[in-house]
């Protein structure tokens, strides 16, 4: 794991799910695939591959040990996810156009935690978005890429805190890397094996 977040470290509270692809529910499919993903274990690897310390918290069943050792490969620390023989792993099934859109339909208990802010005076910062080279292929899993890429940008730019605080052009900076990452990832297959490592985005932006 890298050491650009020294004592910074992300908790993430989630679901663990291996996802099975489908391209409609009135169609045949072309093809089927069992791939990890779920909401926190996504946004887990993202963190741990955009460079931070993350723990996941959540539950698989013991037909889940596979995800758990993929996570644990990815530099996420699973000392928190519970193995139960209650009940097996929480699902969802996708479905996926040729165009990279999806619909999901989840199994399980998902837990939901309400934002919070301070702000009486919030800062817009607008972030274009990141040029493709290729076709979006899959955007299963985007969302979850951008926001485990800026957390860990918020994480280090604490580290880095002055008395002055973190600046629009720091946040700007943040939210730009996390753009770049998910602009990768939806030109890639899958949930959490689409998600680049911080070297490949950061080559992006030089």
């Amino acid at each position: 794991m890298s050491d650009s977040c020294t004592s910074s470290h992300c908790l993430v509270r989630g679901s663990i799910i291996p996802s099975v692809v489908q391209p409609g529910e009135t169609l045949s499919s072309t093809s089927f695939e069992r791939r990890g993903g779920g909401k926190g274990a996504n946004q887990a690897i993202a963190v741990a591959r955009a460079g931070g310390k993350v723990s996941l918290l959540g539950a698989v069943g013991l037909d889940g040990a596979w995800l758990v050792e993929d996570l644990k490969q990815s530099g996420v620390f699973v000392t928190d996810i519970i193995t139960t023989n209650q009940e097996p792993t929480g699902r969802a099934i996708i479905q996926l156009t040729p165009e990279g859109e999806n619909c999901i339909s989840a199994s399980g208990v998902l837990a939901l935690l309400p934002a919070k802010t301070d702000s009486t005076d919030p800062t817009v910062i607008h972030i274009p978005a990141a040029k493709l080279d290729g076709n979006v292929l899959d955007t299963t899993g985007a969302g979850d890429c951008f926001t485990g890429y800026f957390v860990t940008g918020l994480m280090e730019l604490e580290e880095k805190q002055t008395d002055a605080g973190i600046t629009e052009e720091q946040l700007g900076s943040a939210l730009k890397r996390a753009a770049e990452a998910a602009g990768l990832c939806v030109q890639r297959s899958g949930a959490m094996e689409s998600i680049p490592p911080r070297a490949e985005v950061d080559l992006r932006l030089l």
